[in-house]
């Protein structure tokens, strides 16, 4: 136990530095010396999340889960992974806002706004994001959920005004760089968004 433990510290420290295969190495050495480690498998699938492996990040969060880890610590993460197989409908089924830590709740509440968004129910996903802003106002998550209702909408003008509400909680925002480069995809202005697309792309490849 004690060597599976410091395996996991190990991957910790990869994972804060964002090597996230290194991390996935020390995770599997400490899933080989104890099979039953729980941070170990939450940190395994939010791992293979950063690296694109969704199929078995779900496979890792749910075993956790029915393993008795604490569902707060993986319904963010296991929601993530079917949001991201197209997984809409399970994803609504399943990962319901229920009171929890408003942290928590806030990440419940944007992923079924996402999947509502992908079903076309976009009166549905705004409301879900208003609810995330009302628990974390500071949080640019739900504001750029917001823009992107409003995109849907062709209103790209307010669209704009809430991803600069956004970037200015989170400067460094992926998504936020990806708002602008949509907005101006859908002003017609290619170039730009190419731009603003790659820079989305450098802070999160």
């Amino acid at each position: 136990a004690q060597s599976a433990a410091e395996s996991y510290e190990k991957a910790q420290i990869r994972f804060n530095a964002k090597d996230y295969p290194a991390a996935i190495i020390h995770l599997k050495n400490a899933l080989q010396e104890d099979p039953g480690h729980l941070p170990s498998r939450i940190l395994m699938g939010q791992s293979l999340i950063h690296v694109g492996d969704v199929i078995n990040a779900e496979k890792y969060l749910t075993s956790a889960l029915a393993s008795g880890a604490d569902e707060e610590q993986v319904v963010v993460l296991l929601g993530s992974s079917y949001l991201m197989q197209g997984k809409y409908g399970q994803l609504l089924e399943e990962i319901r806002s229920s009171g929890r830590a408003t942290d928590v709740e806030v990440g419940v509440l944007v992923l079924r706004a996402h999947a509502q968004l992908q079903t076309g129910d976009i009166d549905a996903a705004e409301i879900s994001f208003q609810r995330a802003q009302r628990l974390l106002p500071q949080d640019a998550d739900p504001i750029l959920g917001l823009a992107t209702v409003e995109m849907r909408r062709g209103r790209l003008d307010e669209a704009e005004n809430l991803v600069n509400r956004a970037q200015k909680l989170a400067p460094d925002s992926a998504e936020a760089f990806f708002a602008w480069g949509e907005i101006q995809r859908l002003r017609g202005e290619p170039e730009q968004a190419a731009d603003l697309f790659s820079k989305s792309l450098d802070l999160n490849p």
